[in-house]
């Protein structure tokens, strides 16, 4: 099934040759649940930038891998950054493969409305891949498609397949509070009941009569979501451990927007840059154009943004800088997110698992002043 086979001169939006099945893909951009606070109160999950691309992006080329040809991008909160991020992406030139269209939905509060939403507006004619906007996987979808239209030609109440990765207890991408226990018919892969363990001890498993849904294995591909800001941190670590091959950054597919040289260790390094001689680039980073870093500095497992400024004998070990953040001299910070046009002035020190959002500046005496209102509050 061609995914370039348009009437015209194949723009997006022209109508497809008659009596071809148009392979559609639908992407849900919200979450509905609140595990990126505050970050999503000022921009959508969809669009945090994961190692520097937005997590949308990765979602899309994705489905466009797998010869997707029309997608529905459906939008609940923050529509209009999706819009925007979109019209000014490859996704909707003339040289895009697929055709892109967005559709907003902002009374939708869970998955369930969004669901009945899409079914209502009646766009999908044919089977079609529905996927969260925050997946990240190089698997392809050929055998899985076929495998259900086959199911679907026997019997038509079959009327989902469901993928699943198959990841070892302890493995980084297997998220706990994602942990699913999922009981199959073993002869035809029939899903016969699924359901989250949420630190349940005892499970009952009835018998499911009526519509079916089966399931579809993968464990030699890569495929996950970023659920989470712990599976946010996994997920870039595996890119940059070059896990997720060929999602990586030195491969201008996935990354058209940059220029990284890669180096030993997993270094990724951007043009453009001012490094200090003494300053250490240990290992699993990347570093983007426009950024300096001072003397004596020491970086390791962390992604740094365009246009960063990072100070003399600073330490950041597990760090998610954006654009245009200012580390001052002599920070520490440890196993964290810092948002656009964040500055961190001297001396600070951050500890593992803190999200600091967008435009704030932080110093040692803002810090005092906040513990001194906490302490004072619960005095």
């Amino acid at each position: 099934m061609s995914s370039k086979k348009k009437k015209g001169d194949g723009k997006p939006g022209e109508t497809w040759e008659k009596g071809e099945e148009i392979f559609q893909g639908v992407i849900l951009t919200d979450s509905f649940n609140f595990r990126f606070l505050p970050i999503t109160f000022e921009t959508p999950r969809a669009l945090l930038p994961l190692v520097n691309v937005p997590l949308l992006d990765y979602t899309i080329e994705f489905l466009v891998e797998a010869g997707v040809q029309e997608i529905f991008v459906f939008c609940c909160s923050h529509a209009d950054q999706i819009k925007k991020h979109l019209s000014q992406s490859k996704w909707t030139s003339s040289r895009s493969p697929c055709d892109v269209k967005t559709i907003a939905i902002e009374d939708c509060l869970s998955l369930g409305d969004a669901l009945r939403e899409i079914d209502r507006q009646s766009f999908l004619k044919n089977d079609f891949v529905l996927v969260s906007g925050d997946v990240v996987s190089n698997m392809k979808l050929e055998q899985v498609l076929q495998e259900h239209k086959d199911r679907r030609k026997k019997d038509k109440s079959s009327l989902m397949t469901m993928v699943f990765k198959v990841a070892n207890p302890g493995h980084r991408t297997r998220c706990q509070e994602e942990d699913l226990i999922v009981a199959l018919d073993s002869t035809t892969g029939r899903i016969l009941q699924c359901d989250k363990t949420a630190n349940k001890k005892r499970f009952s498993f009835p018998l499911i009569m009526g519509n079916q849904i089966h399931s579809f294995l993968i464990s030699d591909k890569y495929a996950a979501r970023v659920s989470n800001p712990y599976m946010y941190d996994a997920i870039s670590k595996d890119i940059l451990s070059r896990w997720a091959y060929p999602i990586v950054p030195d491969n201008s597919v996935f990354f058209m927007d940059y220029s990284y040289a890669f180096t030993r260790h997993n270094v990724y390094l951007d043009s453009e840059l001012s490094l200090a001689r003494d300053c250490m680039l240990e290992e699993n980073l990347l570093i983007s154009k426009g950024t300096s870093v001072g003397a004596g500095t020491v970086i390791t497992n962390s992604v740094i943004g365009r246009d960063c400024v990072i100070g003399d004998f600073v330490r950041l070990d597990g760090v998610h800088l954006w654009d245009n953040v200012k580390i001052d001299d002599g920070c520490k910070i440890s196993k964290s997110i810092l948002c656009k046009n964040v500055h961190i002035k001297r001396n600070v020190t951050i500890t593992a698992g803190s999200i600091i959002s967008f435009n704030i500046i932080l110093s040692c005496h803002i810090i005092k002043d906040i513990l001194n209102k906490c302490i004072s509050t619960t005095a």
